[in-house]
C-alpha cells in the first residue's frame, strides 16, 4: 500500500506521466537499491580497522510517457562514509581533501522507438564501451567492486545513441553514439584536466542552455551477439578528441590529439556455472601522448542452488577473479609522474603492473529474486603493487587494491 502511494505521488510530480488521459500511458515504476559495506586492509604499516560506508545508494523512476517513448531517471548518493565537514577540513598533508560523499544525477534519458529494430536514446547514460560496464548494473555485480577496466572506459556522458537489442531477430545487438566529451563522468580514461574543453567561442549559454561547444566529441560503438544465456560476446570501441593542453600547473605535459579505447568481453551462465572475461586497452591514457594502459581479467562463479546442490534457503555462490592492469608508453617519465600527481592517477609510471586476485562468496536470500537482498564477501590479494604504493597516496587504478583487503557488503533492492 505504501509503495503504491509513493509511486502515485511521484507520478503526479512527473510531467511526462501526469498529463492527460492517455490510453497508452503506463504507470511509472519506482526502483532503487542500497549497499552498505565494511572494509579493512592488512599490512599497511599504519593504523588499521574496519571502515563502514554506503557504497551505492540509488533511487530512480522509469516508465512510458506515450507509446514508443520511454523515460528513465536515476539519482545516486554514493560513498556515504564521512561527513561533509570532515571532508572539507581534513586533508592528507598534500593538499588533497579526503574523498567524501558523491551525489548527483546518475542517468536521465529518453528512449524513442523509431522502428522495431531502431531506437534513439538521448540524455545522460553509459556510453557503449565495455561489456561489464554497460551490461551489468550496480546491483547485479558478481563482485563488490567492478573490475579495473572501469579506468579504461568512459562511464556516463550526455549524448545521443542509436541502438537495438536484437537486430532483425538475429540475437545480434548494436549501439553507436556521439557524446559531449567534457561531460564524461570522472574515474575514466576520457576524463582529466587534459581531455576536453567545455565551450568554444561566442556566448557560453542562452537561457540556461549551452549554446556553443568546443568541437570536442566522443564517439563510441558496441556490437555483440547473444544467442542464449550461455554465451554473450561484445566488441566495443571509443575515440575522443583531446584538448591538447600543453601545460598543467606549470608542468609541460606531452598532450595527445585524441584518445582511443577498445574492449572485447564474453560472459555466460551454463546451468549455474557463470563466467566473465574481458580485455581493455586505451592509448593516450588521460590525454597524455605516448602513454597507454591495458587490463584483462577472467572470473568464474558457481551458483550451488542453480546447480541443484543446495536448498532454497542456502543459495550460495563461490566466486573467483584474477585481473592484471598495466600502464606503459614512451611519454617522458618526469612529465608523466608530475601529471599523475595532479590528475589523481597515482602510480602512472611506464611499465607499472598491478595484479588483483579476488576470492568471494555471494549469498542470496531469495533465489527467485536474487538482487532483492544479498550478502557478498570478497578478499582481495594484490601482487606487484609496490609501484602503486610508492606513488605517494596509495591509490591504484579505479577499483584496484594495493593491499590485502577484506570487504563485506549487504544489499537490498526493490
Amino acid at each position: 500500500m505504501k509503495k503504491t502511494l509513493i509511486t502515485a505521488a511521484l507520478g503526479l510530480a512527473l510531467p511526462t506521466v501526469a498529463i492527460a488521459d492517455d490510453p497508452d500511458k503506463h504507470q511509472p515504476v519506482l526502483f532503487g537499491y542500497m549497499q552498505i559495506a565494511g572494509s579493512q586492509q592488512f599490512g599497511t604499516g599504519g593504523p588499521e580497522g574496519m571502515v563502514f560506508s554506503g557504497n551505492r545508494i540509488r533511487l530512480g523512476v522509469k516508465g512510458q510517457a506515450v507509446r514508443g517513448v520511454d523515460y528513465f531517471f536515476h539519482y545516486k548518493w554514493d560513498r556515504l562514509w564521512q561527513s561533509s565537514i570532515l571532508n572539507s577540513t581534513y586533508n592528507n598533508g598534500q593538499g588533497f581533501a579526503l574523498p567524501g560523499a558523491n551525489a548527483g544525477v546518475q542517468d536521465a534519458y529518453l528512449d524513442i522507438h523509431l522502428h522495431p529494430y531502431l531506437s534513439a536514446q538521448a540524455g545522460k547514460f553509459r556510453i557503449p564501451l565495455g561489456l561489464e560496464r554497460v551490461q551489468y548494473s550496480g546491483m547485479g555485480l558478481p563482485f563488490i567492486q567492478r573490475s579495473m577496466t572501469q579506468s579504461l572506459g568512459g562511464n556516463r556522458s550526455i549524448g545521443v545513441m542509436l541502438h537495438s537489442p536484437n537486430l532483425y531477430r538475429t540475437k545480434a545487438y548494436y549501439a553507436v553514439g556521439i557524446f559531449d566529451n567534457h561531460s564524461v563522468d570522472a574515474g575514466s580514461a576520457f576524463n582529466s584536466y587534459n581531455v576536453a574543453l567545455p565551450v568554444g567561442g561566442g556566448q557560453t549559454q542562452v537561457g540556461g542552455v549551452m549554446s556553443n561547444g568546443s568541437g570536442r566529441y566522443l564517439f563510441s560503438a558496441m556490437v555483440g551477439y547473444r544467442p542464449n544465456r550461455m554465451f554473450n560476446v561484445a566488441l566495443s570501441g571509443a575515440r575522443a578528441d583531446a584538448a591538447q593542453l600543453y601545460t598543467l600547473n606549470g608542468v609541460r605535459v606531452p598532450a595527445a590529439k585524441e584518445i582511443d579505447a577498445w574492449t572485447i568481453g564474453i560472459d555466460g551462465n551454463i546451468h549455474g556455472l557463470k563466467y566473465l572475461a574481458e580485455y581493455a586497452s586505451v592509448s593516450s591514457y588521460g590525454g597524455i601522448e605516448g602513454l597507454g594502459a591495458s587490463d584483462w581479467y577472467v572470473a568464474g562463479l558457481a551458483n550451488l542452488h542453480e546447480m541443484h546442490l543446495t536448498p532454497d534457503w542456502l543459495d550460495l555462490e563461490p566466486a573467483i577473479r584474477f585481473e592484471q592492469f598495466q600502464v606503459r608508453g614512451n611519454a617522458g617519465l618526469g612529465a608523466v609522474t608530475k601529471a599523475a600527481r595532479v590528475t589523481s592517477m597515482a602510480g602512472m609510471v611506464n611499465g607499472a603492473t598491478l595484479d588483483n586476485l579476488t576470492l568471494g562468496v555471494n549469498y542470496y536470500f531469495n533465489p527467485k529474486n536474487p538482487n532483492a537482498a544479498k550478502v557478498q564477501l570478497n578478499y582481495v590479494i594484490p601482487s606487484r603493487s609496490s609501484a602503486w604504493r610508492a606513488a605517494g597516496r596509495n591509490i591504484g587504478p579505479g577499483n584496484g587494491y594495493v593491499y590485502n583487503t577484506m570487504v563485506v557488503q549487504f544489499q537490498t533492492a526493490f
